[in-house]
């Protein structure tokens, strides 16, 4: 049905309750290029339905195709890019990645490995400067209504008497945290499918490692790599047993693996921060607030809640 409607459209679906198809409903909405939404009860039906809505409201554009060609001369992509978006590998180093939207205040971080060859630092000089990528993003502009192409390169200094680039702390720290959210999107991911088997000591396993790796990380103690840790841990709960796990567990996990991929807020589910707890005094959130949403999204939940709880 996608097919025959073509990319014009997104489709997303909402799982309600415990007895849900979560794979056939997540199946839909990635194939619709939109969202799988869990609404584990009546509840969390106005902060799945604000989060969607806010999002869809505020889509700043569509269509995306960034375009990352590395300098073959100089150095070499260690491994493809790190992203759960539809990637195509093309000749001389050069990778296509389709991003079907983004809203407004969202960011994309995509992680690429290169390394520099030797023959890099031989330029007859003490310092030069590298151009090692060069990258292109073609979009559609929701706000102009219009297409738009922009470009970027990326350079390093490249010293005959320093191996290794010298990385700035702050970036450093930039990096690790994009690297540590892909681990810990794929944890989630690979546990789930491990429970799928019924491995659930292999699944609680695979996410303590993830949260130890999380320890030793140069990131660890930051606000979002502490947001990180208790989605390991919300999905450790899910995991307390095989029934549990079906009705419950199962479709959170999916949503907090989605979620840290897309880095986009999924509702509820993905630990945004509950619209009847915060007017009407039932129990808090049971994640932080989700670094993922956006001023619109926010903005929808204040104003039903406003609505709802005024009348």
């Amino acid at each position: 049905m996608v097919n025959e409607i073509g990319r014009q459209v997104c489709v997303f679906t909402l799982g309600y309750g415990s007895d849900h198809d979560s794979d056939t409903l997540h199946a839909i909405s990635d194939a619709g290029n939109g969202l799988f939404y869990f609404v584990e009860n009546k509840d969390s039906i106005p902060d799945s339905f604000c989060d969607c809505l806010g999002g869809l409201l505020s889509i700043a554009a569509q269509n995306l195709v960034l375009t990352l060609t590395v300098n073959d001369e100089l150095c070499r992509m260690v491994k493809p890019p790190l992203t759960s978006y539809v990637t195509e590998s093309c000749p001389k180093q050069t990778y296509k990645i389709t991003i079907p939207d983004i809203y407004c205040e969202e960011e994309k971080c995509i992680p690429i490995h290169t390394r520099l060859l030797a023959a890099s630092s031989t330029a007859g000089c003490i310092e030069s400067k590298a151009q090692i990528l060069s990258c292109s993003l073609t979009y559609f502009d929701v706000l102009r209504c219009s297409p738009k192409t922009t470009t970027a390169t990326g350079a390093v200094l490249v010293s005959k008497e320093i191996s290794d680039p010298v990385i700035d702390k702050e970036y450093q720290e930039d990096i690790e945290l994009h690297l540590t959210r892909y681990d810990v999107a794929e944890a989630i991911s690979s546990a789930t499918k491990l429970a799928d088997e019924g491995q659930l000591e292999s699944a609680r396993a695979a996410l303590h490692r993830c949260k130890a790796r999380i320890k030793k990380s140069v990131v660890f103690g930051l606000p979002l790599a502490k947001y990180f840790e208790e989605t390991i841990d919300e999905s450790l709960k899910g995991l307390a047993s095989q029934s549990h796990y079906s009705g419950h567990g199962k479709p959170s996990m999916m949503n907090y693996s989605l979620s840290h991929y897309q880095q986009r807020s999924h509702g509820a589910g993905a630990g945004a921060s509950s619209i009847s707890s915060d007017r009407s005094g039932a129990s808090p959130s049971r994640l932080s607030s989700n670094p993922y949403t956006n001023a619109k999204k926010s903005s929808m939940k204040f104003a039903y809640a406003k609505v709802h709880f005024d009348k």
